[in-house]
């Protein structure tokens, strides 16, 4: 391997990482103005949800729950790709 090949690699891990970020972000996004659309709507019920759902989410560490979508969801039935497993696991953390 010589070093342009190096170079290559390293270019497609930082187009990767890239990508990652941005479907991240925007999953997070999305997930976060929409639970907090839903807070504003000032139903009792709907409150205690989003509080429960809150203190999950906020508590289960990155990497656990990672784990439990990317391994955990076939288990069920609903085989996730590597990119969506990460998007769908930090989106519901933020």
């Amino acid at each position: 391997m010589n070093f342009f090949d190096i170079l290559a690699q390293l270019a497609q891990g930082i187009s990767f990482t890239l990508l990652v970020t941005l479907v991240c972000s925007a999953t997070g996004l999305f997930v976060g103005l929409f639970v907090s659309c839903l807070r504003r709507l000032d139903f009792l019920w709907l409150s205690r949800a989003i509080d429960s759902y809150t203190y999950v989410f906020r508590g289960v560490p990155v990497l656990v729950l990672l784990f439990m979508v990317y391994f955990g969801l076939p288990g069920v039935g609903f085989k996730v790709p590597p990119l969506m497993a990460m998007a769908l696991s930090l989106g519901l953390v933020a």
